[in-house]
């Protein structure tokens, strides 16, 4: 089989009797122009992989794991660049509908009740924001214990 393959490599790599020549290239335009180069071309893979099939197996091979690597590598970079697109989007998603919100309530006659539930709801807030960073001290509370002791202690 090697002789056969060999043998049919060779001759098709040689230079052909197929080639057309120049004047029915010119007189008829619409052929397929067939060139040795392209018969070249279309035999190199039969060329190659006869020429070390054992090297190309482990080139492959290897090609195979580098080529997941980079896959999983690039979709786990993917997954981080996507999840930070869709937190910043959330957030900008957020905050221009509380600026819709500010515009409507300071464009528009809002009734009393609802103004002043605003005012009391940004009040909270403010001081909410004044007693936040306080920690409270940890009170230790002096007194009886919760568990008995029996005589027999």
């Amino acid at each position: 089989m090697t002789t056969y393959v060999e043998t049919l490599v060779d001759v098709r790599l040689s230079t052909t009797e197929n080639v057309a020549p120049i004047s029915v290239k010119l007189t008829n335009p619409r052929s397929l122009m067939r060139t040795t180069s392209f018969d070249r071309i279309r035999q190199f893979p039969t060329y190659f992989c006869h020429q070390s099939s054992n090297e190309i197996h482990q080139w492959i091979s290897s090609s195979k794991k580098n080529l997941s690597k980079l896959i999983a590598d690039l979709s786990q970079q993917l997954h981080h660049i996507l999840l930070t697109i869709c937190v910043y989007s959330v957030v900008g998603m957020l905050l221009l509908q509380f600026a819709s919100c500010l515009v409507y309530i300071f464009t528009n006659h809002l009734p009393s009740g609802l103004g002043f539930l605003l005012l009391c709801v940004l009040v909270m807030t403010v001081l909410a924001a004044q007693i936040m960073p306080y920690k409270p001290k940890e009170v230790v509370h002096k007194g009886r214990s919760r568990t008995r002791k029996t005589k027999h202690d």
